[in-house]
């Protein structure tokens, strides 16, 4: 049901597929209450002389510069987490598989090469796709490709393999500047025992995560098994240059790297709440005056509650679903 109150609405909407041919389901409460700009202004006269366009314009200025101060920081951090733990998987890669993971049979030596015929997925532009490698609770994702439909990653990986009966899993995403807004194109699923006895190197045609789901586009994979035996054999000339590697240096070499790993994941998500702090507040210091000076041509303005939601649908293969919001207006998020 829906409710009008005097320029106010409010009730719970079917949800309605985003796609054709796609289904959805579940209930969304929103109130939504329209102010003109007549009535913003009637009841800011007394405080016109304070503000100015210039300084609405300095104030918006300078978040931006915090803004991007903070997220320029961010970056940073995590390209120094991911530089970290590819150093360590260079210089500890067989330790690590030896020692912390010992009940593996062998290790999946991957190579993500590249990907062909993905479909447009952006309103403006063609795709920004990269992959999410999986094995067990192993995850790796590649670097995204900006704005085409032939990405090249060329990523090379190597996962601990426990049994043969896993399986590999290589989703395709579509980055999408929004906040976990990022579409799937289309996901491959490779079992051990397909490589388990030779190398798998050839094209894959990309598969629905859900029934119903229309996909297009191939993936270019390489992907080669090296048992534990095999692989302790190709180390046997290189086991006294290692007799210094132990099972308790690994560990606390891997021990450091968690702490590290958690010392910036805090950093990075103070930084964040940092950032939406200072977002909060330039908006209620500067909310009537950011209309008035920035958008003069609005007709008004929306205020927005989403309040709830019901009866969604289970998206997740363990759990329930992580439900999210965008809202979009023209060109707000």
């Amino acid at each position: 049901y829906q409710r009008r109150v005097r320029g106010e609405v409010k009730g719970w909407y079917d949800l309605v597929p985003a796609k054709d041919g796609e289904k959805a389901q579940g209930q969304v409460f929103l109130r939504l209450r329209f102010s003109a700009k007549s009535d913003n202004s009637a009841d800011q006269k007394a405080t016109e002389e304070s503000s100015s366009s210039g300084k609405v314009i300095e104030v918006l200025q300078q978040a931006k510069g915090i803004k991007q101060y903070y997220s320029t920081t961010i970056s940073g951090l995590k390209q120094d987490v991911q530089t970290m733990y590819k150093g360590i998987k260079t210089e500890f890669e067989e330790d690590y598989f030896k020692y912390c993971r010992p009940g593996d049979i062998g290790k999946a030596n991957i190579t993500v090469k590249e990907a062909k015929n993905l479909p447009k997925t952006d309103t403006f532009g063609l795709s920004d796709p990269y992959v999410v490698v999986k094995l067990g609770a192993q995850e790796e994702k590649t670097e995204v490709k900006d704005n085409t439909l032939t990405p090249k990653w060329e990523a090379e990986y190597s996962l601990g393999v426990s049994s043969e009966e896993e399986v590999v899993s290589f989703t395709i995403y579509d980055h999408d500047a929004g906040p976990g807004s990022d579409d799937v194109v289309g996901i491959v699923q490779v079992p051990v025992r397909e490589f388990k006895d030779e190398v798998v190197a050839r094209w894959f045609d990309l598969q629905p995560v859900k029934d119903g789901d229309k996909v297009q586009g191939q993936i270019f994979l390489r992907i080669a098994f090296v048992s534990k035996e095999k692989n302790a054999t190709e180390q046997e000339g290189e086991q006294e240059e290692k007799s210094g590697s132990s099972g308790s240096k690994v560990q606390e070499i891997v021990q450091q790297a968690k702490e590290v790993k958690q010392y910036y994941t805090q950093t990075i998500s103070t930084l964040n709440k940092d950032l939406n702090t200072v977002h909060r507040g330039v908006k209620e210091q500067f909310d009537e005056d950011f209309y008035r000076y920035c958008r003069p041509e609005d007709v008004g303005k929306v205020v927005i509650t989403v309040q709830e939601a019901k009866g969604l649908a289970k998206m997740d293969l363990i759990g329930s679903s992580d439900p999210y919001v965008v809202i979009k207006l023209g060109e707000q998020k």
